[in-house]
């Protein structure tokens, strides 16, 4: 439990962006900077199957390639509740918007690799979207039930084994939006969308915090509709 000493001092503190560690306007308690918002406008990433949308805030490099390893890496999951607010709002201005009935849920970790960790980035981020977005979550039904080893740097025909890792406990909603830190291949938001198809989902949506660099070139969103502007919603 937190002394008051330390709640008083939380609370006297400055906000920071998740991103760039910059001091946010006071009206503007949480999230990320306007200028690193404008930075990183969101786009859709090429298509995969059983998603019907997939969608980055932005891409994976400079500093929100720096603050999403800090968040994962550095103990520095105080940036997830910045990093969500700031997916919640691209569920807003993303086209086409996930349905308001889509249930939240995060690209679980296998039970090795969250004991290794101690947390789920992507779980971290779900909560935050799920609040700041006005959508139920749902950290529970979808599993792993495998560890593989790092999909970094392996070749498509190498991920496939990723098939089959993620299965559903219990009947998944009609309509899901599926929530991790990075998307390369998209191997996993697949595998993620098969497991939720099986246990009855219709309607699939992915919404990733970045994007990697391997990736075919960005979709643009609809004019005007992509880009934060650092205004908050809650």
């Amino acid at each position: 439990m937190e002394r008051p000493l330390d709640l008083i001092a939380g609370l006297l503190a400055p906000v920071r962006c998740a991103i760039c560690t910059g001091e946010l306007p006071a009206s503007q308690r949480v999230g990320v900077c306007p200028a690193c918002a404008r930075r990183w406008p969101a786009w859709r990433c090429p298509p995969l199957p059983g998603v019907d949308n997939r969608v980055a805030c932005g891409p994976f490099d400079g500093l929100l390639r720096g603050a999403l390893l800090a968040l994962k890496f550095g103990d520095q999951t105080w940036r997830a509740e910045g990093l969500g607010h700031w997916m919640a709002h691209c569920t807003r201005t993303d086209v086409p918007a996930p349905p308001r009935t889509a249930v939240v849920m995060p690209v679980p970790l296998s039970r090795e690799r969250l004991r290794e960790r101690g947390f789920n980035q992507a779980e971290l981020l779900a909560v935050h979207a799920a609040r700041h977005s006005g959508r139920a979550l749902d950290v529970t039904t979808l599993r792993r039930r495998t560890h593989l080893s790092s999909l970094a740097g392996r070749n498509r025909s190498d991920r496939r084994e990723i098939l089959g890792a993620y299965v559903c406990t219990a009947p998944a909603p009609p309509a899901v939006l599926l929530i991790d830190d990075v998307t390369t291949t998209g191997s996993t938001l697949e595998a993620c969308a098969a497991a939720l198809r099986e246990a009855g989902a219709v309607t699939i949506h992915a919404l990733t915090c970045a994007g990697a660099d391997d990736l075919a070139p960005p979709l643009p969103l609809e004019p005007g509709r992509g880009a934060a502007t650092g205004h908050t919603e809650s």
